[in-house]
């Protein structure tokens, strides 16, 4: 059973939800996510940000078939990942939406990675990041699946949808993270820039099991 702490648009709101569901297990096939607290998860989208042919959503709705990140998605986490681990929160921000900047700022940002790092540091004293690890995901087939299963309360228009990464800051070896604190970013066109709408982050540490 896990538990999910969601931070709503309004700051001063929490909710604790249970959860029984793994967001985006397809990417995990080797790895368990021991613990994931989500302290962050709000979405921003400004109107009209649509580039994409309507045939493109069309062929998935209609086939089923998943549609992979962008490679300009995958850029953009390594990018917000290289940010997170020199704890360039200002440098992390550049990359949201205009609604996002807006509902989450560089504090709120740093005090939640902090947060997080601080209980690695009391089960690990010797915790240090020094790893940034990038995982692409395959985009949800609709909102519905992007809510349940890769945890974005409010989708943004299914036609502006780019990417869906996962990025771990933490302590590891060769690009491969063993425990750190993790961001999952959905990332939409804005405005023909790619820009992420929904940032969650949490605890993740490796295990052997399936």
């Amino acid at each position: 059973m896990k538990f999910r702490l969601q931070l709503n648009a309004s700051p001063s709101r929490l909710e604790v939800r249970r959860s029984d569901r793994v967001p985006w297990a397809s990417a995990l096939r080797k790895r368990r996510l021991l613990l994931w607290t989500v302290l962050v998860g709000i979405v921003g989208l400004a109107s009209g940000c649509t580039d994409t042919p309507a045939t493109a959503t069309t062929t998935v709705a209609a086939t089923g078939m998943r549609l992979d990140s962008s490679s300009e998605s995958h850029d953009i986490a390594q990018s917000f990942g290289d940010d997170m681990l020199k704890g360039d929160w200002a440098g992390a921000r550049t990359y949201f939406t205009k609604s996002l900047q807006d509902k989450l700022s560089s504090k709120q940002l740093s005090a939640t990675y902090e947060k997080l790092a601080g209980q690695l540091v009391e089960i690990t004293p010797s915790y240090k990041p020094t790893v940034v690890q990038v995982k692409a995901n395959q985009l949800p087939l609709d909102p519905a699946e992007a809510k349940a299963d890769y945890g974005v309360s409010d989708p943004p228009k299914q036609d502006s949808w780019r990417g869906a990464e996962t990025v771990t800051v933490g302590q590891g070896y060769d690009h491969e993270v063993d425990q750190g604190v993790s961001a999952k970013l959905f990332i939409v066109d804005e405005g023909g820039k790619e820009k992420i709408a929904d940032v969650q982050l949490g605890l993740f540490s490796w295990s052997s099991g399936q």
